[in-house]
C-alpha cells in the first residue's frame, strides 16, 4: 500500500474524490484494502463511487453512473461540459 494517499485526483477533467477505504477479501483469501472514490457522472451529474484496489498504481475508474454506464464508450466533451468537473488549479480573474 502507498505512504502517500491523494485525496483527490482528475481524469481528463473530471474530480474524483476519495471518501474512504474498505476491507475486501479476495477470492484467493487474503484480505486487502479498497479505495472509495466519488465523482459526478459524466452524463447526469449524479455523484456515484467506483471501488479500486488501494495498492493498485493504475487509475481508470468509471465516468458514468450505474445508470449511464456505457462500457468501452469514451465520454465526448458535450456530456463533460454539463457536469461539474475539477477547477483549475491556479484560476486567473
Amino acid at each position: 500500500m502507498p505512504d502517500v494517499v491523494q485525496n483527490t485526483r482528475v481524469v481528463d477533467g473530471q474530480l474524483y474524490t476519495l471518501i474512504g477505504l474498505e476491507p475486501y477479501v479476495r477470492r484467493d483469501g487474503r484480505l486487502t484494502s479498497l479505495a472509495v472514490w466519488r465523482s459526478p457522472c459524466a452524463t447526469c451529474g449524479a455523484p456515484f463511487e467506483v471501488r479500486i484496489p488501494a495498492s493498485s498504481n493504475r487509475f481508470i475508474p468509471n465516468r458514468r453512473c450505474q445508470k449511464h454506464k456505457q462500457p468501452g464508450r469514451r465520454v465526448n466533451k458535450s456530456h463533460a461540459a454539463r457536469t461539474p468537473l475539477a477547477k483549475p488549479a491556479n484560476p486567473r480573474s
